[in-house]
């Protein structure tokens, strides 16, 4: 029985084999219609993209980070970017009035010239939080200008969220 399988098997093989190769050999046979061929230049557009801060090879650097090597780059920004909050953080009056809490998402770029631009703002949306938002707006804009981000040896724009 085991010997009819497989003989049945090989058999069933080859036929599929065969009806393959007779199919493409119909293909090669058919007439195709002559079709001009013309030369094409390709050229690439260099564009702007935002690259994301985790996926970057070489981060966006404050002046004070420009010596470190770039694992330590990021962290030294990140602990930079924390100093600069603490130290120009000032809950505003009528905030603190009202007992207005909540997070701050803010977003915005670094771009090729290590300026901050397109900056993004969303709050908790809670009653009072555009006091919050005006603040987070604040900071950012006294941020100094970095040393640009790079990815694959060319500067970029690094998009950011903190």
């Amino acid at each position: 029985m085991k010997k009819k399988l497989l003989i049945f098997s090989v058999l069933l093989f080859t036929s599929v084999i065969n009806s393959q190769v007779t199919r493409s050999k119909d293909i090669d046979n058919l007439d195709a219609p002559n079709i001009p061929v013309i030369d094409v230049t390709v050229s690439l557009k260099d564009e702007d993209v935002d690259v994301p801060f985790a996926v970057l090879e070489i981060a966006p650097k404050f002046e004070t980070c420009k010596d470190s090597i770039e694992q330590d780059a990021k962290s030294c920004f990140f602990v930079k970017m924390k100093e600069h909050i603490a130290k120009n953080f000032k809950y505003p009056k009528e905030a603190k009035k009202a007992n207005i809490q909540g997070r701050i998402i803010t977003m915005f770029i670094i771009n090729k010239k290590g300026e901050v631009e397109n900056l993004k703002i969303r709050g908790t949306r809670n009653e009072g939080s555009h006091y919050l938002e005006a603040e987070s707006e604040r900071i950012i804009k006294l941020l100094p200008k970095f040393i640009p981000g790079m990815q694959r040896g060319k500067l970029v724009n690094v998009s950011l969220a903190i």
